[in-house]
């Protein structure tokens, strides 16, 4: 790994992630020489536009925090974090979702509120694991098809999106073991 890239990821560790948890400083210096051995980092209100990649070497991350950024896509390097559980991307401009994002079978939650989000691409059924799934305040008016075939999503919130009632009773229907949310009270954090 290059220098610069160690220097990025350790002002980005000095500023959020490991710090916020209460880490030792020798700890912190430890994951910026070591990257694979990061499971969780956060990246929250960092003013990203690109999600820097020297993250795509952590292999073991298990859970990424890129939430109250400026996002306006995800990467197609996103694939490579196969170990990661819990992806949040609140309040960033995503527009679409990059297809690599549904090559992440251990996904088990995907926060995505407080985006611009039109539509979801019926590949997020493939998302084997997932049980979370948090659409808060986006722009949808309906959830694709193939989201009713999932055995594994437990809860699914879009409140805050231009649901009609008709549309609340379907999915209510289709999904009788998922809690599906369709107020407009905000659960993405702070």
């Amino acid at each position: 790994m290059s220098m610069r890239c160690v220097l990025v990821l350790a002002c980005l560790f000095s500023v959020r992630g490991l710090s916020n948890a209460g880490q030792k400083p020798e700890r912190l210096q430890y994951a910026a020489l070591h990257p694979a051995e990061v499971q969780s980092l956060s990246l929250r209100r960092q003013r990203l536009v690109q999600v820097p990649s020297v993250v795509f070497t952590m292999h073991r991350l298990k859970r990424l925090d890129l939430s109250h950024n400026r996002l306006s896509e995800l990467p197609d390097s996103l694939f490579m974090l196969d170990s990661l559980e819990e992806l949040l991307v609140c309040d960033n401009r995503l527009e679409n979702l990059n297809p690599s994002i549904f090559r992440l079978r251990r996904l088990k939650r995907l926060t995505l509120c407080q985006n611009r989000l039109a539509w979801l691409p019926r590949e997020v059924a493939q998302l084997d694991s997932l049980n979370h799934l948090d659409l808060w305040n986006n722009q949808l008016s309906t959830l694709p098809d193939a989201l009713a075939q999932s055995l594994s999503l437990r809860w699914i919130d879009v409140r805050g999106n231009p649901v009609s009632l008709e549309v609340q009773k379907i999915w209510n229907h289709r999904l009788p073991k998922t809690k599906v949310f369709f107020s407009k009270t905000c659960n993405c954090g702070g």
